[in-house]
C-alpha cells in the first residue's frame, strides 16, 4: 500500500458527506496520514441517479450527486 491511497466510495458515503458538510479528500487525508485519490464506479452513479428519480425534490440526494460528480469515475467490474 502506498500513497496516494485509492479509495472507492459508494452512494451512502456521498450522501453522508453532503449531509454533514464534510470534504471527503481533506478529511480522509487527515485520517490516513497521506494523500488520497477518491474513485466512484459507474454502478454507484447509476444508483444515485435512480435515487434522485425516486425523490426528485430531496436536496440531500441532489447534493450527493454533485459530490459524486467531483470524484474520478471508474468502470464497474
Amino acid at each position: 500500500i502506498r500513497t496516494p491511497y485509492q479509495l472507492l466510495v459508494d452512494d451512502t458515503f456521498c450522501i453522508a458527506s453532503h449531509r454533514h458538510s464534510i470534504s471527503l479528500s481533506t478529511k480522509l487525508t487527515e485520517i490516513l496520514g497521506g494523500p488520497v485519490k477518491l474513485l466512484i464506479s459507474q454502478c454507484v452513479m447509476e444508483s444515485l441517479k435512480k435515487t434522485i428519480k425516486s425523490a426528485p425534490n430531496d436536496p440531500l440526494i441532489s447534493g450527493a450527486l454533485s459530490v459524486a460528480r467531483a470524484i474520478e469515475l471508474r468502470r464497474c467490474r
